[in-house]
C-alpha cells in the first residue's frame, strides 16, 4: 500500500490521523519537538525538515508487511543514491497515517491495519541537486525526494 503528497517544501508531518490527542497525556504538539536532525519522531507521528524552501518535496509512503530490502545501486529506483537515510521506532493510535505539510495540506490517509501499535520507519531522502534549474516541460523546478517505509515492529 503506498500513498503520496507533493508539499511546498521546508518542513512535512508523518502524523497518525488521531494527531497528538492520540500520544501519552500531556505531550506536546509534533510542531513543538525539537529538530533532531532531518528526521524526527515526534508523538504519534515523524517530522521531516531540511527540504529546499524553493521547491517542492514529493514524499511516498509505503506500508510493508515485514522489513523490505535495502535498494541496491543496481536497482532503477535506486538512482539517484538517496542522500540519507535514518530509521527509528513510532507509535500510532489508530493506524491511520497522513502526510500533513506545514501550511496545512493533507495526503490521504494510509490505513496500516493496526490500531496502537508499534512501527518501524526508514526514510530515505535527497535533495535537487539543480534548485535553480527549470523544467520547460512543467515550468517547474524538479521536486526533492522522501521514502518513508513503515512496517509492523515489536515495542521497545
Amino acid at each position: 500500500m503506498t500513498g503520496e503528497l507533493v508539499a511546498d517544501g521546508g518542513t512535512v508531518l508523518v502524523a497518525d490521523v488521531d494527531g497528538s490527542a492520540g500520544g501519552p497525556i500531556g505531550s506536546p504538539s509534533p510542531w513543538e519537538v525539537p529538530d533532531d536532525g532531518w528526521l524526527t519522531l515526534v508523538p504519534n507521528g515523524a517530522r521531516l525538515t531540511g527540504f529546499g524552501h524553493r521547491h517542492s518535496v514529493r514524499i511516498r509512503l509505503q506500508h510493508w508487511a515485514a522489513a523490505p530490502p535495502l535498494p541496491t545501486p543496481s536497482e532503477p529506483q535506486a538512482n539517484p543514491v538517496w542522500d540519507r537515510s535514518a530509521t527509528g521506532q513510532l507509535f500510532l493510535s489508530s493506524g491511520h497515517l497522513e502526510l500533513v505539510e506545514i501550511f496545512g495540506e493533507v495526503g490521504a490517509a494510509l490505513p496500516l491495519g493496526a490500531a496502537a501499535t508499534w512501527w518501524q520507519l526508514r526514510a530515505h531522502a535527497r535533495t535537487n541537486p539543480l534548485p535553480d534549474w527549470i523544467d520547460p516541460a512543467t515550468d517547474q523546478p524538479p521536486h526533492d525526494e522522501c521514502l518513508l517505509q513503515l512496517w509492523q515492529a515489536t515495542p521497545p
